[in-house]
Order: structure tokens, then C-alpha cells, then sequence
């Protein structure tokens, strides 16, 4: 924004009328126009972007009272954050809604704005109030400042919004820093939820190189914390690969402790067991009570196991009727794991050895044979 006053460019003043404004406007045009004047053209119509506008008009003299001073103008409506409101936004609007002198600055005041907002849980006024005119910026001061738009959506209700922010932020992020370790954590835990794999590679990696740069306080404690949450959920759930991803996580922030180490290499090993399952689970050759019977071994004690069971209750499966009617197509899917997926096998030998045992010792040598070309 240029010192010079717009009114004047408009050759007209501050008391003039909406109307006055705009016909002045066409006048200088008619006056200067680009094959005559190019640059005095460019000056007017850059003024009339301004003061064609009448929010943006009331916008630009409040900032002119301020000697075009965007810092001045911002710390002024930071001072009466939770006293007088009104003021607060008129003048951060000001500051945000022209293109800024100094983008520092106005990230500094946005950044104490969502924190006001967070810690006072002022979460739709801060979205009703900012939002647009954070997204109305120009490219690099909005990602700059999507990550707070992200920080205060991370408290919102409104999930599917905060997703699609965050989203954006992240997809330019290239180098993060201790400010962007909140909303990206948030946000992998959203990518889990939504089992958005390919995102989730690129948030993982860096998380994991954002984490054991963060310096060693309650910050990074509180961190730690959620990243130990996340992991009781998907654990119970019976999620492993995500527990995989949040454990690495949590060992890139506490490289020397063993049992972190350890447990880690606990849940690798399961995690390559769901792989195996999820494999199985849309294997043709192998039937549902196969399924099931998998499902009840691994996910013992999770909440994935019960999801299934009530899910085919649900459709009127019964299990001991299945059982009952699909005896060899059972017997063969029991085979096939022991087959095909060697992993799950060695995981339940004695299980699978004795189910075999007890659907097949009954039959024939050839009997036996045509249940192994089903496997």
C-alpha cells in the first residue's frame, strides 16, 4: 500500500459520499486512460479497488489514522481482546482485510488471536469473524496463516471443515517448526481416522522428523501425552498399523527408552499379522467363518472383533449354522491360511492344527485331496 492518499488519486476527499466516490472513478478513468497514462491508470484503479468498496473504505481510513501503520493499528485491537470486542475486530480487520506492509506482523497478530480464541474458547467468533479474510490473502501470507485458522478448527466441532484447512496448510508445508507440531499431530490423528494412506506417509515423516527437534518441556511433554492417547485408541481398537505409525512417533521423541523400543517391535509383528488378515479377508478361497475364526484369534480383547461379530449378526449370520452347512468350504479355508498365509499360521499353529485335525480326520485320503484343490 502506497503513503499516498487514494482519495487523491480519485481527485476527491474523505467526506465524499459512496456515489461521489464512485463517480470520480469514472472520471479520472475517462482522464487517464491506459494507452494515454498507463501507470497514473494502474494508481487510480488500485485506488478504487480500495474505496470502491465500502467495508474496504472504512477498512483503509481507519489504517490511514494510524499513519499506515499495520503494527500500530494490530497491537491497538490486541488490546482490547476480551474487553471491548467491537474495537479488537475493526481494527485486526483493517489490518487484514488491505494488503499488508509487513506480513510479520499481521501473523503476529492472528497468532495471538487464535490463542485468545483457544484459551477462551472463542472458537465460532474467531472462524465467523477471520476466516475469510485469512482465505482472501494473498498465497504466501494465507498458508502462513492457515496454520492458525488449523490450530483454532482443532478445538472446533466442525471436524470435515477443520480437515479441508489443515489439508491445505499441510499440502505446502515443506519444512515445519515447533509452532506446526499441534495442528499437524491433529491432523495425522484426522488422516488415521479417515484411513487416508497416502497422506498419512507424507504427515508421518514429517512428524517424525519435527519431533526430536522440539526442545525437552511441558510443551513437548503435552505431545507425548496425546501421542500416548492416540495410541491406547487404535491399540483397543485393533488398529496396529496405526499404533505402528504412533509408536514411531513416540520412539523418535524418546530414542533411548527400551521398553518404547521393545514395545514397538511387538506391535510390528502384529501389525504384519492385520496386513496378512486384511489379505485373507477378501481372499475368494477362504469363507467367512474362516474369517471370523481369524478375526477371534487376533483381534482378542480389541474392539474390532466385536465390530464384526455384531456387523454379521446384524445380517443374520450365525455362526454354528454356517459351520454346520459349509463344513468343507470351512476345512478348506483353515487349509489355505496354513498355505497361504504362513505368518498367521506359525502365529496360531496349535489352534489351526487342532481345527484341521478335527474337520478332516474323518475323510478319505481322496476326500482329503479335493479339499486341498479348493485351497
Amino acid at each position: 500500500m502506497e503513503r499516498d492518499s487514494y482519495y487523491k488519486r480519485l481527485g476527491t476527499t474523505a467526506k465524499a459520499s459512496q456515489a461521489r466516490i464512485i463517480y470520480r472513478y469514472y472520471e479520472q478513468v475517462k482522464k487517464f486512460p491506459k494507452e494515454v497514462d498507463l501507470e497514473t491508470n494502474r494508481r487510480i484503479e488500485e485506488a478504487f479497488q480500495v474505496l470502491g468498496s465500502a467495508e474496504k473504505r472504512m477498512a483503509y481510513d481507519r489504517i490511514r489514522k494510524y499513519k499506515y501503520n499495520v503494527k500500530d493499528l494490530m497491537l491497538h485491537g490486541l488490546r482490547f481482546l476480551g474487553e471491548d470486542d467491537v474495537t479488537s475486530k475493526t481494527h485486526m480487520t483493517a489490518a487484514l482485510m488491505l494488503e499488508p506492509i509487513d506480513h510479520s506482523t499481521v501473523l503476529f497478530g492472528v497468532s495471538h488471536l487464535s490463542k485468545f480464541a483457544i484459551e477462551q474458547e472463542r472458537i465460532t467468533d474467531f472462524i465467523e469473524r477471520y476466516e475469510t479474510l485469512i482465505l482472501n490473502q494473498d498465497r504466501h501470507l494465507k498458508h502462513q496463516l492457515l496454520k492458525y485458522l488449523s490450530a483454532v478448527y482443532s478445538f472446533s466441532d466442525d471436524e470435515d471443515r477443520g480437515f479441508d484447512i489443515s489439508s491445505e496448510y499441510v499440502k505446502h508445508l515443506k519444512s515445519p517448526t515447533a509452532d506446526d507440531a499441534p495442528v499437524l499431530l491433529w491432523y495425522f490423528d484426522l488422516l488415521l481416522q479417515r484411513n487416508q494412506t497416502k497422506d498419512i506417509l507424507k504427515v508421518h515423516k514429517l512428524l517424525k522428523e519435527l519431533l526430536p527437534t522440539l526442545p525437552d518441556d511441558e510443551f513437548t511433554d503435552h505431545l507425548y501425552d496425546q501421542l500416548t492417547e492416540m495410541f491406547t485408541t487404535y491399540y483397543q481398537l485393533g488398529l496396529f498399523t496405526y499404533g505402528c505409525y504412533v509408536q514411531e512417533l513416540q520412539l523418535a521423541m524418546i530414542p533411548d527408552k527400551p521398553a518404547l523400543r521393545d514395545g514397538l517391535k511387538d506391535m510390528k509383528a502384529l501389525a504384519q499379522l492385520e496386513k496378512d488378515y486384511e489379505r485373507a479377508m477378501i481372499d475368494s478361497k477362504i469363507n467367512m467363518s474362516v474369517v471370523l475364526d481369524l478375526t477371534r484369534l487376533l483381534f482378542k480383547g480389541h474392539e474390532r472383533k466385536k465390530m464384526l461379530e455384531d456387523e454379521l449378526f446384524e445380517q443374520g449370520y450365525i455362526y454354528e449354522l454356517a459351520i454346520e452347512a459349509e463344513a468343507d468350504l470351512h476345512a478348506a479355508g483353515l487349509m489355505r491360511i496354513k498355505k497361504s498365509y504362513p505368518r498367521l499360521y506359525r502365529a496360531y499353529k496349535d489352534v489351526f492344527d487342532r481345527e484341521i485335525s478335527r474337520f478332516t480326520e474323518h475323510l478319505s485320503r481322496e476326500e482329503k485331496r479335493r479339499l486341498m484343490k479348493l485351497t
